[in-house]
């Protein structure tokens, strides 16, 4: 689990615990938010605190778009998976999301010569 992922459900347990006097045990990924008892209000008020733990501008609409945990990790560790390179040297682009090369044939990743034919 990232550390994004971690402290996005370290935010979720506590207020869920706080607001609604949910045991941190049954809070699972595939629960839906409103099971719990979320507001409109407070899934604004928790979207901010979100943000805040992501250092990220998130949408106030997030929490109805993600409406589950695993939902709501995926969306806010998406941006870190496509940054990775796989391990074959693909990564996505993020102008098309289709996979491309890591780098162009025949260059570097620093722009030089990799000895492979010019380009």
């Amino acid at each position: 689990m990232s550390s994004t992922a971690r402290r996005v459900r370290e935010v979720l347990v506590s207020r869920l615990a706080d607001w609604y006097g949910v045991a941190p045990e049954e809070v699972t990924d595939d629960r839906p938010f409103a099971e719990y008892g979320l507001t409109s209000r407070d899934s604004v008020v928790l979207t901010a605190l979100l943000g805040r733990a992501t250092g990220r501008q998130l949408p106030a609409t997030l929490l109805w778009e993600t409406p589950t945990p695993a939902a709501l990790i995926a969306a806010l560790t998406a941006e870190e998976e496509e940054e990775r390179p796989a391990a074959d040297g693909i990564t996505a682009r993020p102008e098309d999301g289709r996979p491309g090369p890591a780098t162009a044939p025949g260059r570097s990743p620093v722009g030089g010569s990799t000895g492979g034919p010019s380009t």
